[in-house]
C-alpha cells in the first residue's frame, strides 16, 4: 500500500514538472514575440532606424524628395512595363513603404513605361530617309532593305513594307523594306523559251532575274498543253534585270471552246519582305473584278490556285503592290454564245 502511494506521488510530481516547463516556455514565447514586435520601435526610439516612405505613384522628382526627407538616399533603377501605373510615375519601390530601415540607406524605385503599343507607320511612297525618321519616332528600326529595279518610281522610294502599316506590337520591331532603284542594272541574255512547258520557262526567267508578267493562252492541239509557242522578247537579246516578259502558251481547244472551265494559276512569291500579300482577281463574262484569293505568303513559296472561269477571262495576280498586277493570264473563249 505504501509503495502504491509513493508511485502515485511520483506521478503527481512529474505532472507538476511538465506543467512548470510548459509555463516557462509560454513565458519565454511571450517575451520573444513582444521583443520582435517592439524591435523596430526600440531602435526608432534610439534614432537608429526610420520608416520607409510610400513613393509609388509619384513622379521621379517627388519620389526622390520624399526619400531624402525621410533620411534615405534615392536609387533609380530601370523602367518596367506596367498595366496599372501611368507612364513616368513610380510603379515599384524596394523596400516597401512602412518598413523600418537604418537612416542613410538606399531606397530603390522603378518608373513605369506604361503599357506601350508600338504601331507600324505607313512607309510606302516615302523616301528612305523619311521612312527612317518615322520608324525612329515610332520606337522601331529598319530591318532588311531590298532594292528592286523600278524605273517608273523615284529612286529610294519605299515600295512595300513588312509588317504592314497599322499593325500593333507590344514591343519594338524591325520593319523590312523594298525600295525602288532605277540605276542602270547589268544586262542578261533573254533565254529561248519556245517549245518549253510554261513551268520550265518561268524557272528559266526567275533564274535570269526576269519577270513573267503576262501569259496569253491560244487554242492549239498540235503540241502539249502548256507549251510556250512564242515570246515577246527575242531569244538572245540583251535585256535589263527585271524585264517584263509575255508568253503565248498552247491550250487544248476544248478549254478555249468551253464556257465553263478551270485553270491552275501558279506564281512564285520571291524577293521582298518575309511575308507578302497575294491577291487574285478574276474578270470574266459573269464576274468583274472578283477577288478569288487573298492570303499572306512567305517569300520563296508558290501560289498554286485552281480558278473556275466563265467565258472569256483575265486573271490578275497582285503581290504586295495592289495597284499594279504582278501576273496577268488571258484565256479567250471561241465557243459561241453560252448555251
Amino acid at each position: 500500500m505504501a509503495r502504491s502511494r509513493k508511485t502515485q506521488a511520483q506521478k503527481i510530481v512529474n505532472i507538476g514538472c511538465a506543467l512548470a516547463i510548459i509555463a516557462v516556455l509560454a513565458v519565454i514565447g511571450y517575451f520573444v514575440v513582444d521583443l520582435v514586435r517592439n524591435f523596430d520601435s526600440d531602435f526608432l526610439a534610439r534614432g537608429e532606424v526610420t520608416t520607409v516612405p510610400s513613393i509609388v505613384g509619384l513622379s521621379p522628382d517627388e519620389a526622390e524628395q520624399a526619400i531624402r526627407n525621410a533620411g534615405f538616399k534615392p536609387d533609380r533603377r530601370e523602367s518596367v512595363v506596367s498595366d496599372t501605373v501611368e507612364k513616368g510615375l513610380v510603379m515599384k519601390q524596394d523596400p516597401e513603404a512602412g518598413r523600418k530601415r537604418k537612416a542613410g540607406g538606399k531606397i530603390s524605385y522603378y518608373l513605369s513605361l506604361g503599357n506601350p503599343r508600338y504601331v507600324v507607320p505607313d512607309l510606302e511612297g516615302k523616301e528612305l530617309a523619311q521612312a527612317t525618321i518615322l520608324l525612329d519616332e515610332a520606337g522601331m528600326k529598319i530591318g532588311r532593305i531590298e532594292k528592286i529595279y523600278m524605273p517608273a518610281d523615284t529612286p529610294g522610294t519605299v515600295i512595300s513594307q513588312d509588317p504592314v502599316k497599322g499593325k500593333e506590337f507590344p514591343g519594338p520591331v524591325s520593319v523590312d523594306l523594298r525600295v525602288a532603284d532605277s540605276r542602270d542594272l547589268p544586262k542578261v541574255e533573254m533565254p529561248d523559251l519556245s517549245g518549253k512547258d510554261l513551268r520550265s520557262a518561268e524557272q528559266l526567267l526567275v533564274r535570269s532575274n526576269l519577270h513573267l508578267h503576262q501569259v496569253d493562252y491560244v487554242s492549239n492541239n498540235s503540241v502539249a498543253s502548256g507549251t510556250v509557242l512564242s515570246q515577246n522578247v527575242r531569244a538572245g537579246e540583251q535585256v535589263s534585270l527585271g524585264q517584263k516578259v509575255t508568253l503565248t502558251v498552247a491550250a487544248p481547244p476544248e478549254l478555249i471552246s468551253s464556257w465553263t472551265r478551270t485553270i491552275t494559276v501558279r506564281v512564285p512569291v520571291s524577293g521582298g519582305p518575309r511575308m507578302q500579300h497575294v491577291k487574285i482577281k478574276v474578270f470574266d463574262q459573269i464576274a468583274q473584278n472578283t477577288i478569288v484569293y487573298d492570303q499572306m505568303h512567305e517569300s520563296g513559296s508558290f501560289v498554286d490556285k485552281r480558278i473556275p472561269l466563265e467565258g472569256k477571262a483575265t486573271v490578275m495576280v497582285y503581290i504586295d503592290d495592289m495597284e499594279n498586277a504582278f501576273r496577268e493570264e488571258r484565256i479567250p473563249y471561241d465557243g459561241g454564245e453560252e448555251e
